[in-house]
């Protein structure tokens, strides 16, 4: 995202960047943006004000596919998106701009520029059908999921999570949690520490125990 952010102010205009990562509106403009913003209108409202919107995911995954997309097409404008490569089965692509992959970059950049500058073209695309099914299809897609999550086999129901953060979470979390509450060196006893805190939990007697739970955190890291 980050990447084809800079490659666009770099190669081509400035993108506004409205939000804090990569906040590129002068002190100014963002105060009207704020106060405007905070009083009659959302976020579909500023985006209308764009010809484009830049809808990148934070992660490129088969079926990822967040409200970016649909939050550019609800304002009338052009998404730019980068992220699930198989978009096309539910979206129709000749509504956005698809950005597949780096070496995309200067490919994206031209329908871009050529978008902007021909207002007829710009208009078509902007017309275009957004999704490539009807809602009836969709509301039945969804209807047969939600049926499949509870009448499938219980050997098959439980599943961990895979790709976008599911692994990066998982071990951050791990990480913190015991960086927060013991030195290092007391790993092993960290260990003991984490399977008496789900005990207690499991036993409804954490609220008394917690007083001595502090005092032995106290006590690791001195």
């Amino acid at each position: 995202r980050d990447d084809f952010f800079r490659y666009l102010c770099d190669n081509y205009k400035k993108v506004d960047s409205l939000g804090r990562h990569l906040n590129n509106i002068d002190k100014k403009q963002q105060e009207y943006w704020d106060s405007w913003g905070n009083k009659e209108a959302s976020k579909k409202d500023i985006q209308s004000r764009y010809k484009f919107t830049l809808a990148l995911e934070n992660a490129c995954h088969p079926g990822y596919v967040s409200e970016k997309l649909m939050h550019a097409f609800d304002a009338d404008t052009v998404p730019i998106y980068w992220g699930d490569p198989l978009v096309d089965d539910w979206f129709n692509p000749n509504a956005f701009v698809w950005v597949k992959n780096r070496e995309d970059f200067p490919r994206t950049l031209e329908e871009i520029r050529y978008l902007d500058g021909n207002e007829e073209a710009y208009l078509e695309k902007l017309k275009q059908p957004r999704l490539k099914i009807s809602l009836d299809e969709i509301r039945r897609a969804e209807d047969a999921f939600i049926r499949h999550i509870f009448e499938q086999p219980l050997s098959e129901a439980r599943r961990r999570g895979e790709g976008t953060f599911h692994d990066f979470y998982l071990r951050l979390h791990n990480e913190m949690y015991i960086r927060r509450w013991y030195r290092p060196g007391l790993i092993r006893k960290s260990q003991t520490w984490l399977c008496l805190h789900k005990l207690t939990r499991i036993l409804g007697v954490y609220r008394l125990l917690r007083p001595l739970g502090k005092k032995i955190r106290r006590a690791f890291h001195r």
